[in-house]
């Protein structure tokens, strides 16, 4: 999207609020809400606000191109202009998902204390789009796919486990992110993996017998080998069953070959990936299967001489399939060797066949050319629906002959009935029923179709003459105006406008272009100077990309043009990019004097800034020194800054009006140092502080350039500020950010560990931000530094053991627990970190929570225990784990679904149909299936209104009163 839609609507909501409040202190904090989202918004328009631009000027670009007049330099100058408009268009870089967290908790404080039902469910609202749209939408927005962490951590775990080297959290998580790195993108590479863990028992963190541990890794490496042989030989014996059903015959019906093309496609994948078989056309050359390991289906699709070209039962995807079958790869021992003679023998005589067939259709796609009808005759007499069904690049044969003789084409349609006629030759032989058709319906009506030809091809003449025949319809679409435009040589266009009404060229309908625009485009001066004498109300019209012809002009260079259209009267300012800002972008100064004569145009698009963004200080010093433009306006210095152009900042500071803004606010509220700091300009920001920057400036929201230079971790600048006597390391923002805050945000430990050195003071929500963002080391050196941290809670009353037993990080949970966190902490909802473990089905952590001391007993608000919520979600193991550990079954029988008159489990299951879960209360619970709802009605009531059998049998009395003792 280029607009962030949840975004935009909390806005909306935002400011619904702010203008239905009466209490100050809150519409305080609301307005600061508004200011945060709005930052965050404009951060991600501001990135992809450069798209259409983009989008625009490749599509004129490439119409340029074709023009005679076009030029390779000016060519490069708007490819650099589209490339750096390009580069700007970071998406979603700007959005900081640690403001959006501490927004959306704000809005969860102000909700919990909200009393007006109308009043919080818009704050409901608002928090919704916060948290479950825009940061989730943000965060999926990474340029390149890497294997999450949380995918991964179980079985390194479980690879550390066996070898004994599973106690420290720290150790295990480097270990799985080098495996991660090296091993999980390829998990038939057992090179990668055992790579990696032979340095990991070398390294003296491990404390163990390296040799102890490396016989170990050649167990385990016989295991993973054996293991993984057999799902490739599961895979080739997938493939032998497919060829025994087709029989001696290799006949495959099309569910078989594509069976057999997915399994080929598997195994291939495994081989290059084990680099056993190359990925490469080098294959064809070789004495070995025609196979692709990345993408068989399309590799075949686009080879000649591949598929239905051989004759007999010599297929490429049955010879490769019996390749695979007779010669059993060895994945970690050998590489492939043929097996057989016979075989080396088949792919010899294929590659051969190949080769003729290919020399053969080659003849038969020239004879198509030259429309000779003999020659067809001759060729094809043996293997015609082969060699006819082909195509050449995708084109079938009615395409290759009207590109070949366009000419020839025309006059073969309209003398079909001639003898040796081709296309009636192709209506009497040719056994494509779609080819037949189209044919038919090209010879029932050829004039029009002959008429449209000639407008694509240009051929005068012919359309000249078929213009006035009856059956012809002479408009031009828009397609033929834009092909006409762009390709047609000045006398066969001059020839056209003399011929056809004016009224069809002045406007398409589609690009809105007018003939002035067309006319432009081709930097005919003759032609402009033409279509303004006929038609000077087009002067000044835009297309439906915001261009006029001027703009036009500008863009691809045409001065004699552009002085042609201003001499006429043309709008300098008409265009959605204005003319001077255009030549501005391109550093064309000559074509900016042309526009501007000395004088300075007020308007949009201040040139200045498009000097800036391009890096044209030439055209910048001209605009402000000789027509006058204002150094002030558009944040200038800010954008000098922020490109890193030296020279600019340079120049606006050694002038007047740069003395007079060096510590002026852009609409973020930042000064240029600060812009400095946060793009970790170290150059710029000495260029600042020498020039008289303040380096303690705090913005109205308590920003300062410390807290930016933090943001990006410049080292240099952080450095160089915390030498100045006043600067204070733990000053916060109105958002209660400090420089602490800002480094745990972006997740930089060294940053974290230099700051507490400066004694910079960790405080609760320093915690909570590390467990929040999973930022378990920082988080660690933490705790290390204030054991009272562990005490932390969010607005909703959760602790860190609540975080990290969300995030399913079983030896975080153990770390934390060493560390004496309550085990028993309860949140809003009543939940405690067993209730949510139990929610996740993570029967190990809780174990580990029950050895630690949990609570098996706690309820939350609606009194469910952990025993009841596993039972709800019928995570039966570990309902088994709870019963073993201690936990009472009552909370599982004496629970009732308030909101459901009363019902309880066994009500719930037999309306659920679910037999089993009856079936494991009865016999684990002893449930009494006596017990009624508010309606007075049993479980097997339930069942019988279901038409269950299953469950009304099991909880008949006769049969319900038994099942414990079975």
């Amino acid at each position: 999207d280029y607009e962030p839609r949840k975004l935009n609507e909390a806005l909306l909501l935002v400011d619904h609020l702010i203008s239905a409040c009466f209490d100050e202190q809150q519409k305080k904090v609301l307005q600061n809400v508004k200011r945060q989202i709005t930052m965050c918004r404009n951060g991600i328009k501001n990135d992809v606000g450069s798209v259409a631009l983009v989008i625009d000027e490749y599509f004129f670009l490439g119409k340029y191109i074709l023009q005679q007049t076009a030029t390779v330099d000016r060519v490069r100058a708007i490819v650099k202009c589209i490339l750096q408009a390009s580069s700007k268009n970071q998406r979603y870089e700007s959005a900081d998902t640690s403001t959006l967290r501490t927004v959306s908790d704000t809005i969860l404080k102000l909700q919990f204390e909200e009393t007006d039902g109308q009043k919080n469910a818009l704050l409901e609202a608002i928090w919704q789009r916060l948290m479950k749209d825009s940061v989730s939408g943000i965060q999926s927005l990474n340029r390149r796919l890497v294997v999450r962490e949380d995918e991964t951590m179980q079985e390194t775990t479980a690879i550390l486990s066996e070898l004994g080297l599973c106690g420290n959290v720290d150790f295990v998580r480097m270990v799985n992110a080098r495996l991660s790195n090296k091993y999980y993108q390829n998990l038939f590479d057992l090179n990668n993996k055992y790579h990696v863990l032979n340095e990991v028992v070398k390294d003296r963190r491990t404390g163990c017998n390296a040799k102890e541990l490396q016989r170990k890794l050649k167990q385990m490496r016989s295991a993973d080998e054996r293991l993984f042989q057999l799902k490739f030989d599961g895979i080739i014996d997938s493939i032998r069953k497919v060829l025994e059903q087709s029989g001696k015959s290799l006949q495959l019906t099309p569910i078989d070959r594509f069976a057999l093309e997915y399994h080929l496609l598997e195994a291939t994948e495994i081989l290059c990936s084990l680099k056993i078989f190359q990925d490469n056309m080098a294959s064809l050359k070789r004495i070995a299967p025609v196979i692709t390991g990345r993408n068989l289906r399309n590799y075949l699709a686009h080879d000649p001489l591949a598929y239905d070209a051989l004759t007999g039962s010599c297929s490429t995807i049955e010879s490769n399939a019996m390749f695979f079958v007779q010669n059993r790869v060895k994945l970690y021992q050998s590489k492939v060797v043929p097996g057989r003679s016979k075989a080396v023998f088949n792919f010899i005589e294929i590659f051969e066949r190949k080769v003729a067939f290919t020399n053969e259709q080659q003849n038969v796609f020239e004879a198509v050319k030259a429309f000779d009808v003999s020659k067809l005759r001759r060729l094809v007499s043996k293997d015609k629906t082969l060699l006819l069904g082909r195509t050449q690049l995708d084109s079938d044969l009615l395409s290759i002959a009207l590109n070949g003789d366009p000419r020839r084409f025309i006059d073969q349609l309209l003398n079909s009935h001639a003898d040796n006629n081709f296309f009636r030759y192709f209506l009497e032989t040719s056994t494509n029923v779609a080819l037949k058709q189209k044919l038919a319906h090209i010879l029932k009506d050829p004039h029009q179709f002959c008429y449209l030809t000639a407008v694509r091809f240009e051929l005068i003449d012919t359309l000249l003459q078929l213009r006035l025949h009856p059956q012809v319809d002479p408009t031009l679409s828009d397609e033929a105006l834009v092909s006409i435009f762009a390709h047609y040589s000045p006398d066969s266009l001059d020839q056209l406008l003399q011929t056809f009404p004016v009224e069809q060229f002045l406007r398409d309908q589609r690009l809105q272009n007018s003939i002035l625009h067309w006319a432009v485009l081709r930097g005919d001066l003759q032609l402009v100077r033409c279509a303004l004498h006929r038609h000077r109300t087009l002067l000044n019209e835009c297309n439906v990309l915001g261009e006029s012809p001027l703009a036009l002009a500008v863009r691809y260079g045409f001065r004699d043009v552009a002085r042609l259209l201003i001499e006429h009267g043309a709008d300098v300012l008409r265009s959605k990019w204005t003319p001077v800002w255009i030549a501005a972008c391109l550093g064309d100064l000559e074509m900016v004097r042309m526009l501007l004569a000395g004088e300075v145009i007020s308007g949009r698009n201040n040139p200045l800034v498009a000097a800036v963004e391009h890096d044209q200080l030439e055209v910048f010093a001209y605009l402000h020194e000789s027509c006058g433009y204002s150094l002030k306006g558009d944040c200038l210095l800010h954008k000098s800054v922020q490109l890193g152009r030296v020279r600019f900042v340079r120049y606006i500071l050694e002038s007047e009006e740069g003395k007079m803004i060096i510590d002026g606010l852009n609409t973020f509220c930042f000064t240029a140092l600060m812009t400095a700091a946060a793009c970790g300009r170290f150059d710029l920001f000495l260029i600042l502080v020498q020039s008289g920057a303040d380096p303690y400036f705090s913005n109205e929201f308590g920003y300062n350039v410390l807290h930016c230079a933090v943001y990006t971790g410049k080292w240099k600048i952080v450095d160089f500020l915390l030498q100045l006597p006043e600067m204070d390391v733990n000053a916060r923002t109105a958002d209660g950010f400090n420089a602490l805050g800002i480094a745990i945000g972006q997740n930089n430990l060294a940053m974290v560990e230099y700051l507490l050195g400066k004694n910079s003071e960790p405080t609760a929500s320093h915690v909570l931000l590390a467990g929040y963002y999973k930022r378990y080391n920082i988080l660690q050196m933490l705790l290390d530094r204030d054991q009272s941290l562990l005490k932390a809670r969010d607005v909703t009353g959760r602790n860190l053991l609540m975080y990290v037993v969300i995030d399913r990080d079983l030896p975080m949970v153990n770390d934390l627990i060493a560390r004496g966190i309550d085990v028993n902490a309860r949140s809003r909802g009543g939940f405690t970190a067993l209730l949510i473990a139990a929610c996740n089905y993570e029967v190990s952590i809780c174990d580990l929570l029950i050895s630690a001391g949990a609570n098996l007993e706690a309820v939350d608000d609606v009194g469910r225990t952990a025993l009841a919520i596993a039972m709800d979600m019928l995570h039966l193991s570990l309902v088994k784990l709870l019963l073993s550990r201690g936990a009472n079954p009552e909370s599982v029988q004496s629970f009732r679904f308030r909101s459901s008159r009363n019902a309880t489990f066994l009500h719930k299951f037999a309306l659920e149909g679910q037999t089993f879960a009856v079936q494991f209360l009865l016999e684990q619970f002893h449930f009494d299936s006596s017990v009624t709802d508010d309606n007075g009605e049993t479980a097997l009531d339930y069942a019988r209104k279901r038409g269950n059998a299953a469950i009304v049998e099991l909880l008949t009395p006769s049969r319900s009163s038994s099942s414990p003792e079975s």
